[in-house]
């Protein structure tokens, strides 16, 4: 049985689909366990209506408290043999569950990976995740070959042992708003023997929630990228392959994290004004952090067109600049979500 896990804050115009498209699964010994967040529209009552109709689906009702503790509450609750998370403004197609199921009999798996299409316009997806449609792995050095292939930067769109997790008591980091989907998974691959991507098992995004923590300003984001760099660093000491296949892909981690703290004062609900945004910008240049930028080698330098962008930002080493740069970024990405909620 698979256990289906499905938080759910302020859902109300996604989650009907959401669900839907578990419910029209080829594949029916499921329970899908839908962790209300402390809801405040009109969630809990379609919730309602689908737990009437459905015995196989559950409701646990908490406090606003984040994904990742509702994620956890879904973990203590599952019974199946299989976890998979869905987030409540996603989809997946009909065959999606019955695609995963028949590559785990053949090989008993670990992690077993949709493949993840975004269909909200926001996300350039790099093409190496396509790169390799369907594969399967059960050596240190074959997983490290593919890891990088499943996109362990999301927790959703996989299927987990639940096994695994229980046995190494894995649970989502519930005191950061970042990274946390990052390390989890990390965490999971660190203790699998075996990982598997199945092409045909489709998982939608369309992240189009305007409650969605991606959109928001995460707290102490430092101490987060801290953390994902660790947990990254230690599965390239156990996977010399993924850190190899990463450098190929994937540019300089502290250039990444550079990225991502600047990206942060541009989210909804960043507390700053201009001048302290610009203030903190200037400061990681007088710190030497955005060196990086100049420094890079062809190795860990840029590997997308949108890597580039920001290395010539970055290496300009202008905070209005910079700031402007992530203004404008934000600004387009909202445009972009608010013309997709029209269109659907």
């Amino acid at each position: 049985m698979i256990s289906v896990i499905i938080p759910a804050y302020n859902a109300e115009k996604t989650l009907y689909k959401c669900l839907d498209s578990v419910i029209e699964q080829t594949y029916k010994d499921l329970e899908i366990i839908i962790v209300d967040d402390g809801s405040t529209d009109g969630t809990a009552d379609i919730i309602k209506k689908y737990t009437k109709r459905y015995n196989y689906i559950k409701c646990i009702h908490q406090k606003n408290a984040g994904v990742s503790k509702a994620r956890n509450v879904g973990i203590d609750n599952a019974q199946g043999e299989y976890l998979y998370f869905i987030d409540s403004d996603d989809h997946i197609e009909n065959d999606t569950f019955g695609s995963l199921i028949d590559a785990d009999k053949k090989h008993s798996l670990d992690i077993v990976a949709s493949e993840i299409i975004d269909e909200n316009g926001t996300s350039a997806i790099r093409n190496a995740f396509a790169e390799v449609s369907d594969l399967y792995a059960d050596t240190k050095d074959e997983i490290g070959r593919n890891a990088f292939f499943i996109r362990l930067g999301s927790a959703v769109g996989k299927l987990y042992r639940l096994k695994t997790i229980i046995d190494n008591g894995i649970r989502f980091i519930e005191n950061i708003d970042l990274a946390e989907d990052f390390i989890f998974t990390h965490t999971v691959l660190l203790n699998s023997c075996s990982i598997a991507k199945v092409s045909r098992s489709r998982y939608i995004v369309q992240n189009i929630n305007e409650d969605s923590l991606s959109k928001r300003y995460v707290k102490n984001i430092e101490k987060t990228v801290e953390l994902q760099e660790r947990i990254l660093l230690k599965t390239f000491t156990m996977y010399p392959a993924y850190e190899d296949i990463w450098k190929k892909r994937s540019m300089d981690i502290k250039a990444n994290n550079c990225i991502m703290i600047v990206k942060n004062m541009f989210l909804n609900d960043c507390p700053f004004s201009w001048r302290e945004k610009m203030d903190h910008v200037h400061g990681l240049i007088d710190r030497g952090e955005c060196e990086i930028f100049r420094r890079m080698s062809k190795e860990n330098g840029p590997k997308t067109w949108m890597d580039k962008i920001y290395a010539f930002i970055f290496g300009l080493g202008s905070p209005s600049v910079i700031c402007l740069f992530f203004w404008l970024k934000e600004h387009l990405k909202r445009i972009i979500i608010n013309h997709n909620k029209e269109v659907s």
